[in-house]
């Protein structure tokens, strides 16, 4: 089973994130949803993550630095290995969630 972390700063995107697709009928699981992120990354140590979904514009630490320090702290060698990485940014793109 594939591990999910949903990182946007406002709740109703991660919820719609959550609830819009049936993440079980692909093998994922949600292993957390994060507001920004610097709460992503803590959240990130305990789950390894596969798979991250992030908005990039947030408060304290936004998505690319988060990629970036994802990156930098566990690389591939390190048997963290992200098998897709999708950065969304909702304030620039109308992406419709279904």
């Amino acid at each position: 089973m594939y591990k999910l972390l949903i990182v946007d700063d406002e709740p109703a995107i991660r919820k719609g994130i959550a609830s819009s697709i049936n993440w079980q009928e692909y093998d994922i699981q949600i292993v957390g949803e994060a507001k920004n992120g610097n709460e992503a990354f803590e959240i990130a140590k305990r789950t390894y993550p596969d798979i991250l979904i992030t908005d990039i514009k947030m408060p304290i630490m936004d998505g690319l630095e988060l990629c970036r320090q994802m990156n930098d702290n566990y690389p591939r060698q390190k048997k963290l290995s992200f098998q897709a990485m999708m950065i969304l940014n909702m304030q620039r793109r109308q992406f419709p969630i279904m």
